[in-house]
C-alpha cells in the first residue's frame, strides 16, 4: 500500500510508501493468520483514522513477535508500518527513529528484503524533509527513484509514482523548480495509468501547483489548483483529509490573487478537515498558519497574531525550532506584531527567523528568498533602511540563481531594490534600476494583454513592482519617470475596459470593429469562466457543476485563440497594450482645461505619492503612509457611511475626514489644486473606493457647515489617466437625441411604516424578495423632463426586463438611466458578480449581471446608475469601479453617474433629478452633481435637507 503525508508548509508534501503484503510459508497456520490480519489492516485508510490504523498494526506486531525472533526482518518490516501513524499524529522524530531502526535491519537481510529496505529509505526521505533536513533527502530520493526504475517499472504502480514525487519535492526544496515540475508531471502521468487510480497520489497533483507558483508560473498554477480539486473530489470521498492539502494550496492562490474573502473561507475549510482527522498534528496545525496569514492580509491583525502564536508554539514543540513550518508560523506572528504597532519586537523576531533559515536551508530555497524580502519590507516600515537594503539585495541574489531575468518576480524584486537604493542615498542607481525593472514589467504586462491571458488578479505582482519603482523615482526626484510609473501603479480593470471601448471606436471598418469586439468579448468571457472555476473549487461545488465549468472554459480558450489570430491578421498593432497609452506630463498638461487640476494619488506598500498637475505647473508630495495604513483609515471612515451607523447614532467621523484631507491636500499638491474649479481624480487601492467629496477641510463646526472638498471643486473620477487624451471636455452645447430609462421593477412589497428602502439587497436572499422602490418611477420621468430630448422611452414594471435592454433602441440611446437595486456579489443566493435588479420573467432571472452588461452594445454619452454600490468593486476585484461601472464602460458608456455605497430611495431620486435638471440647463455634468449635493447639504433639496454624507455623497461622476 502507499499513503501520502499531509502538506508541508501548507503547500507541498513528500509521499510515504510502505511495503506490500509479503507471504510467509503457507504450511504454517500462524503465518496464514498473520497474513489475514495484514490484509485487514491494509484495507484501512491510515489518513482518515491514523489512531485506528496504529492500533491495528500494534496488534499485528505483538502477534508477529510470537512467530519471529527480535531483530528479524519480518518484525522490522511490520514495525515499519507504524511510522505512518507516527507521522500523521505528529511524532515526526519518532517516525524517523523507528524507520531508521527498521531500515538498518532490512539493509542487511539480503536481496529478498531489498524492496522493503527501499520502502524504509523512502520513509526516511519524507521524514527528513518534514523536519527540514533537506540535505539528508536529495541524494537518497535520487537513489530510490533509480532503484524503482531498474527493479519496479514493468508496469505503472504507486511505488514508482511515489518515487518520482518524492524526488520532485527534494529538488523543489533545493530551488530546482524546473526539475521538480518535470518530475511531478511524470508522477502524475504514472498515477493516471493505474486503473483504477488509487487515492494515495492525491497530493502529487497538489504539489505541481505549488512548484509552478514558486517558479513564477502563476497562470499554470491557477489552472492546476482548479483542475486538481476536481480530480481529487472524483477520486476521494467527501472531506477526505487529502483534500485539505489542495484546499490549503487553493487558499494561498486565492490570497495571492487578492480574493481574500474566498481565500479565508477556503482556508477555514482546509483547517476544519485536517483538524477533524489529525487533531494537533504538525500538518494540521500548519494550516492554522495559512489562515493567520490570510487574516493578516485582510487587516485582522489581532486574530492573526493569536493564531500564529499558537501555531508557532505547537510546531516548535513538535518538529523543532528550525523546521520550515515552525519558521513560517513565527514569520506570520512577527508580521502581525508589526501590524499591531510592536515594530521592534516584530522586526527582531523576523530577523531571527531569517538567520535560522540562512544557517539551515540550502541556497535559493523559496523560504529564504521570500523571508528576506518580507524582512526588507518590515525593516523599511520600522525606518531601518540599511537592513531593508541588505535583506532585499540578498533576496535578489538568491532569486537570480533560480528565476530568469525576465520573470515578473525578478523584475518586481528589482523595483523594490531600486526603491531601497534610492532611499539609502544612491538616487541615480535607484532610478536607473527602477527604469529597467519597469521596462521588463511593461513587456510582461503587454504579453498578457496581447495573448488575452490577463486575468483578475494576475497582474497584482506587476502592479506592486510598479509601485516600488515609483517609490524610487520619487526619492530620486525624477518627476517625469514618476508620473509614468504612477499611472502604471494605479491602473485597474475599469481603465482597461475604457481602453477596450476606445480601441473599438478608433476602427473605421465596421467588419474589423466587429471582429475586434468578438475578440475582446472572448477575453472577457474567458476571464469570467476562470473566475467561476476558482469559486466552484473553493466552495466544494458538485463534480457535475465543475465539469460543466471546465468544458465551458475550454471552449472559450479555443474561441479566444481563433479570434485573437483573426484580429492580429488585419490589425497587427491592435494590442499594443497599456504601456503605449500612458501620458507624459507634457501630454497630460496639454489635455487639461485652464480651470482643471489632475490629482493622481498612488498608494504603495511604504509610501503614497500625490501629484497635482495643471496646465501651468506640477507639484508632487511623497507621504510616508503606506497602503495598509491608508486602507485602515478609509475603512474606519466608511463605517460611518452605513445606514446602521447613522441609525445607531455613531454617524460620520468628521475628524477622520479632516485628517485624510490634510494628509492628501496639506502639501504643495493641495496648494496647486486650490485655485482650480474642476478636479479630476485618479487613485488606487482604498482611495479608489472613496468619493473625495467626503473629505473636509478644517473649516466649519458640523456636517452642515463643514468645508467639504465638493464645496470648492467639481469632482470627476477618471478610470484611467489615459482617458485625458481620449476625450477632451467639449465646451459646445450638447446635442442629445434619445433617452431610455429602466426602473421600478416589479419586486416585493413597499417598506412598512413609511421607512424609505435602500436600493440594495438588505435582508433579501432572492430577487423577488427585494423591496419595491416607489420613488424610482417618478425619478425616471422627471429625469426625462429635465433632459427634454425628442425620443424618450421609460421602461418600468412589466416592461423593465432584461429582454428590453437587448434592443436596438437601448443600444442607440444617448442617455441611459437605471433606477433600481444595485447588488454586490454574494448579496443574493447564487449571485457571484455585481448586478442590477429588473423585473423577473419566465425567460430571465431579473438580474442584469456585470457579465451580461458587458455583452451589451451601447453608444451612450451618459449612463445614470441610480442604485446602490454601482461604483463598487466586484467579487473578484474589490477596488473601486471594478464592478458595474467597469461593465458599462466596456459596453460603450462614455460618462457614468455611479454610487459607492447603499443609497436611499428618496435621496437617490433627489440627487439624480437635481443633477440632470442642472445638466439639462447647461451645467457641466460634474458641476451639476456638485450643485445637487450642496443643495442637499444646505437644506435646499432632498429628503429633509440631511447633511449626512451617507445620503448626499455616494454618487461620483466618472468620465471626462
Amino acid at each position: 500500500m502507499s499513503v501520502r503525508s499531509l502538506a508541508m508548509l501548507g503547500l507541498a508534501a513528500a509521499t510515504l510508501h510502505t511495503a506490500p503484503l509479503r507471504a510467509w510459508p503457507p504450511e504454517e497456520q500462524q503465518n496464514q493468520e498473520l497474513l489475514a490480519m495484514r490484509k485487514a489492516a491494509d484495507a484501512l485508510d491510515e489518513a482518515s483514522d491514523p489512531a485506528a490504523y496504529r492500533a491495528e498494526w500494534i496488534r499485528i506486531l505483538e502477534f508477529a513477535r510470537t512467530l519471529y525472533p527480535e531483530g528479524s526482518p519480518e518484525l522490522a518490516q511490520i514495525e515499519g508500518e507504524q511510522v505512518v501513524s507516527d507521522y500523521y499524529q505528529g511524532d515526526v522524530r519518532g517516525a524517523l527513529a523507528r524507520t531508521a531502526r527498521a531500515a538498518a535491519v532490512l539493509e542487511t537481510a539480503g536481496k529478498d528484503w531489498e524492496n522493503e529496505w527501499i520502502d524504509q529509505l523512502n520513509a526516511m526521505v519524507v521524514f527528513s524533509m518534514a523536519l527540514g533536513q533537506h540535505g539528508d533527502a536529495l541524494e537518497p530520493a535520487r537513489k530510490i527513484l533509480a532503484w524503482r526504475l531498474a527493479n519496479d517499472a514493468a508496469e505503472p504502480n504507486t511505488r514508482l509514482a511515489t518515487a518520482y514525487s518524492n524526488y520532485a519535492h527534494a529538488n523543489f526544496e533545493f530551488g530546482n523548480y524546473d526539475r521538480a515540475i518535470e518530475l511531478s508531471r511524470t508522477a502524475i502521468a504514472t498515477s493516471r495509468l493505474i486503473d483504477p487510480m488509487p487515492p494515495e497520489p492525491a497530493n502529487f497533483f497538489a504539489n505541481l501547483g505549488v512548484y509552478l507558483a514558486a517558479a513564477g508560473r502563476l497562470d499554470e498554477a491557477i489552472d492546476e489548483a482548479r483542475e486538481i480539486q476536481l480530480v481529487l473530489e472524483q477520486v476521494l470521498p467527501a472531506n477526505h483529509p487529502f483534500l485539505a492539502s489542495n484546499l490549503n494550496l487553493l487558499a494561498v492562490t486565492l490570497a495571492d490573487l487578492g480574493r481574500l474573502d474566498e481565500a479565508e473561507n477556503t482556508s477555514r475549510r482546509a483547517l476544519d478537515i485536517a483538524v477533524a482527522r489529525f487533531g494537533e498534528a504538525p500538518g494540521a496545525i500548519h494550516y492554522m498558519t495559512t489562515l493567520a496569514d490570510i487574516l493578516l492580509r485582510r487587516g485582522k491583525a489581532e486574530e492573526a497574531r493569536a493564531l500564529a502564536s499558537v501555531a508557532s508554539e505547537k510546531l516548535r514543540a513538535a518538529v523543532g525550532e528550525g523546521e520550515n513550518r515552525a519558521l513560517l508560523a513565527r514569520e506570520v506572528h512577527a508580521r502581525a506584531l508589526v501590524a499591531l504597532g510592536e515594530r521592534d519586537a516584530g522586526l527582531a523576531e523576523l530577523a531571527a527567523v531569517a538567520q535560522l533559515r540562512a544557517d539551515k536551508l540550502p541556497p535559493f530555497h523559496r523560504d529564504r528568498l521570500t523571508g528576506a524580502e518580507r524582512l526588507a519590507e518590515l525593516a523599511l516600515s520600522a525606518g531601518n533602511v540599511e537592513l531593508a537594503l541588505e535583506s532585499q539585495a540578498e533576496a535578489q541574489r538568491l532569486r537570480a540563481e533560480t528565476f530568469p531575468p525576465a520573470a515578473i518576480a525578478t523584475a518586481a524584486g528589482d523595483a523594490r531594490l531600486a526603491a531601497l537604493e534610492a532611499r539609502s542615498g544612491n538616487a541615480a542607481d535607484g532610478a536607473a534600476r527602477a527604469r529597467a525593472a519597469a521596462a521588463v514589467l511593461d513587456q510582461r504586462l503587454a504579453e498578457l494583454q496581447i495573448t488575452g491571458s490577463q486575468r483578475s488578479g494576475r497582474d497584482r505582482e506587476i502592479r506592486a513592482g510598479y509601485r516600488w519603482a515609483l517609490d524610487a523615482a520619487v526619492t530620486a526626484g525624477d518627476q517625469q519617470l514618476a508620473f509614468i510609473l504612477a499611472q502604471a501603479a494605479i491602473e485597474g480593470a475599469a481603465g482597461q475596459a475604457m481602453r477596450d471601448a476606445a480601441l473599438r471606436g478608433q476602427v473605421d471598418d465596421p467588419v474589423v470593429a466587429e471582429l475586434l469586439r468578438a475578440r475582446q468579448d472572448a477575453g472577457v468571457e474567458l476571464q469570467a469562466a476562470l473566475d467561476r472555476q476558482l469559486r466552484l473549487a473553493g466552495r466544494g461545488a458538485s463534480v457535475e457543476d465543475r465539469l460543466t465549468a471546465q468544458a465551458w472554459r475550454e471552449s472559450l480558450e479555443q474561441k479566444l485563440e481563433q479570434t485573437n489570430a483573426a484580429v492580429l491578421a488585419v490589425l497587427p498593432d491592435a494590442f499594443t497594450g497599456e504601456p503605449a497609452t500612458r501620458l507624459t506630463l507634457a501630454q497630460a498638461q496639454a489635455a487639461l482645461a485652464p480651470d482643471e487640476v489632475l490629482m493622481l494619488v498612488a498608494s504603495g506598500e511604504a509610501r503614497t505619492t500625490v501629484f497635482a498637475v495643471t496646465r501651468e505647473a506640477v507639484a508632487v508630495d511623497a507621504l510616508e503612509t503606506g497602503s495598509r495604513d491608508l486602507a485602515a483609515m478609509v475603512a474606519r471612515l466608511r463605517e460611518g457611511l452605513t445606514p446602521d451607523a447613522v441609525r445607531g447614532g455613531a454617524g460620520f467621523d468628521l475628524g477622520l475626514s479632516r485628517q485624510l484631507h490634510a494628509m492628501l491636500f496639506g502639501g504643495e499638491a493641495g496648494l496647486l489644486a486650490a485655485g482650480k474649479a474642476r478636479m479630476l481624480v485618479a487613485a488606487n487601492g482604498a482611495l479608489s473606493a472613496l468619493p473625495f467629496a467626503v473629505l473636509a477641510g478644517a473649516g466649519g463646526t458640523d456636517l452642515k457647515t463643514a468645508d467639504w472638498l465638493v464645496r470648492r471643486h467639481a469632482l470627476v473620477t477618471l478610470p484611467s489617466v489615459s482617458s485625458l487624451a481620449e476625450k477632451v471636455r467639449s465646451q459646445e452645447p450638447r446635442r442629445l437625441a434619445s433617452f431610455v430609462a429602466v426602473g421600478a421593477p416589479l419586486l416585493g412589497t413597499e417598506a412598512s411604516g413609511g421607512v424609505q428602502a435602500f436600493r440594495s439587497a438588505n435582508l433579501a436572499r432572492q430577487v423577488r424578495d427585494l423591496p419595491a422602490l416607489p420613488m424610482s418611477g417618478t425619478e425616471l420621468t422627471r429625469i426625462g423632463e429635465a433632459l427634454a430630448v425628442g425620443s424618450q422611452t421609460i421602461l418600468t414594471g412589466l416592461d423593465a426586463t432584461e429582454a428590453a435592454l437587448r434592443t436596438e433602441q437601448v443600444s442607440r440611446a444617448d442617455v441611459l438611466a437605471f433606477a433600481t437595486h444595485g447588488l454586490l456579489a454574494g448579496e443574493l443566493e447564487g449571485l457571484d458578480e455585481p448586478a442590477l435588479a429588473v423585473t423577473p420573467t419566465a425567460d430571465d432571472d431579473g438580474l442584469l449581471t456585470a457579465a451580461e452588461i458587458m455583452r451589451l452594445r451601447l453608444d451612450s454619452e451618459w449612463i445614470l446608475l441610480s442604485a446602490c454600490n454601482t461604483a463598487a468593486g466586484s467579487g473578484v476585484d474589490a477596488s473601486g469601479l471594478a464592478g458595474l461601472a467597469r461593465a458599462f464602460l466596456y459596453a460603450g458608456g462614455r460618462n457614468l453617474l455611479a454610487s459607492h455605497w447603499a443609497v436611499r430611495d428618496d435621496a437617490a431620486a433627489a440627487l439624480s433629478i437635481g443633477t440632470m435638471q442642472r445638466y439639462g440647463q447647461g451645467a457641466d455634468p460634474a458641476e451639476a452633481l456638485r450643485q445637487a449635493m450642496l443643495a442637499m447639504i444646505d437644506g435646499e433639496g432632498g429628503p429633509g435637507g440631511s447633511a449626512q454624507p451617507l445620503l448626499w455623497a455616494p454618487f461620483v461622476f466618472i468620465g471626462r
